[in-house]
């Protein structure tokens, strides 16, 4: 039976026990959809095709020669389900006008860009090349990690990718954080999803206050937009005018030290963020706001009108991103989780007060003696390794052979940049529970 075969039985099978046939009409059914369980599911590797209407090799001919990175129509099939007419495109690197060749590229879909429904309950999916990673897991074990505390981090899953008839071996499949997502993560009582969703687009995004505008802290505009971007009710006159991010901001950054406590608390999710911190220190996850900083999400949630923090991307995780100024060798320290010399207002204000530093040393001994045990990252790494790893090792199309994919899942002592796997988990682990012992 080949490996298109078994997703697509497994789907039927799935969408029969929930009483109901396939279709890609849009589901609002509450806070978690049914299809986002069938199509972020990690128990098998699921099979994406896509079939474009330029063609492929028109379609990277632009990306290197001009740098474009438009959506082009195409014709998507994941386990079987179909949407006529989505929108795809490339996710590369762009300098001085032109496309950086690369021997795998990631991609995106969106599946309303021209119109279409959306598919199996998602309007948009990023399909991740694993690049910076040579094992591809380090994006499902961070979110089974931040998961497994409460965090919303976006669902994960493994698919194999075809473009045009060609095999373009395996990918991470990641959900989008959008309005579908604030669905999922939220729900939808008192209109949970309803909010502002502000993305952090690089250069990055310090929280640090700049001014009472929101030229202050977007830069550009459409697609060249910069800084904290809104993404939702764009076109609302009464919420895109910035006032809940710098009213935010401004309690952030310029409360005194003697109300700042009570003050965050009416506008920020503070034990959530706590939460994100202490799985962050503990995994070694420092691509974002503790360290450059970008890779993160503020939503302004209508129904407790506080802001939460929500992550992104986590291929550099358990030690793929180094701690630049930190004297510990596998990242940050307990006591200053961020890894740059410069100000993080969110974490450096916020550990100031007794009371929530305390709440942190708590959530982080609880990861620690919890979830990043040896025991339970090997089980989650021999759960993912059995589904995908055979095909990630053999993937032609990747950039790491076998030997680095096994050598890199070890526990064997580290020689290089990012570190094995476990043996990254044990040393880290090792450290924590030390320095846990003397605050």
């Amino acid at each position: 039976m080949t490996r298109q075969l078994l997703p697509l039985l497994f789907l039927w099978a799935t969408l029969l026990s929930l009483g109901c046939e396939p279709s890609n009409q849009p589901v609002d059914d509450g806070p978690v959809s049914p299809q986002f369980d069938i199509i972020f599911a990690q128990d098998i590797v699921h099979s994406v095709t896509i079939d474009t209407a330029a063609g492929w090799p028109a379609m990277l001919a632009a990306f290197l020669d001009t740098g474009s990175e438009a959506y082009r129509e195409a014709q998507v099939t994941i386990d079987g389900s179909f949407a006529e007419a989505a929108g795809f495109r490339i996710k590369g690197s762009v300098a001085e006008g032109k496309g950086k060749a690369e021997k795998k590229y990631a991609f995106k879909l969106n599946f309303d860009y021209f119109g279409a429904e959306r598919l199996l309950g998602i309007d948009k999916l990023h399909l991740e090349n694993n690049k910076p990673d040579p094992t591809s897991l380090r994006e499902a074990l961070a979110s089974r990690t931040y998961r497994a505390m409460g965090v919303p981090a976006v669902r994960v899953a493994f698919a194999v990718v075809e473009v045009d008839g060609e095999d373009f071996g395996n990918y991470t499949m990641l959900q989008d954080v959008d309005k579908r997502y604030l669905k999922d993560a939220f729900g939808t009582e008192g209109h949970a999803d309803d909010g502002n969703l502000y993305e952090c687009v690089p250069p990055g995004c310090t929280l640090e206050w700049a001014g009472d505008k929101m030229s202050d802290y977007q830069f550009g505009s459409g697609d060249d937009a910069q800084g904290l971007v809104l993404s939702t009710n764009r076109s609302d006159p009464e919420k895109n005018d910035y006032a809940d991010l710098i009213n935010f901001l401004d309690v952030l950054n310029n409360t005194t030290d003697a109300e700042f406590e009570a003050a965050i608390q009416d506008v920020f999710d503070v034990d959530a963020f706590l939460r994100w911190l202490s799985v962050a220190v503990a995994i070694g996850d420092f691509d974002n706001y503790l360290s450059w900083p970008d890779n993160f999400y503020l939503y302004h949630r209508p129904d407790s009108d506080l802001f939460v923090y929500i992550p992104w991307d986590h291929n550099k995780t358990y030690g793929g991103k180094k701690c630049k100024g930190s004297f510990e060798a596998t990242g940050s320290t307990v006591a200053k989780p961020t890894c740059e010399v410069l100000d993080r207002p969110l974490v450096d204000r916020i550990l100031a007060v007794p009371a929530f530093n305390e709440k942190y040393l708590s959530y982080l001994s609880e990861v620690t003696n919890k979830w990043l045990t040896v025991e339970q990252q090997q089980a989650w790494l021999d759960e993912l390794n059995d589904l995908v790893g055979w095909q990630i090792a053999l993937d032609p199309t990747s950039y790491h052979s076998e030997e680095e994919y096994y050598q890199a899942i070890s526990a064997n002592p580290s020689t290089g940049s990012p570190p094995n796997l476990m043996d990254y988990i044990t040393r880290r682990r090792a450290y924590l529970v030390e320095e846990l012992e003397l605050q």
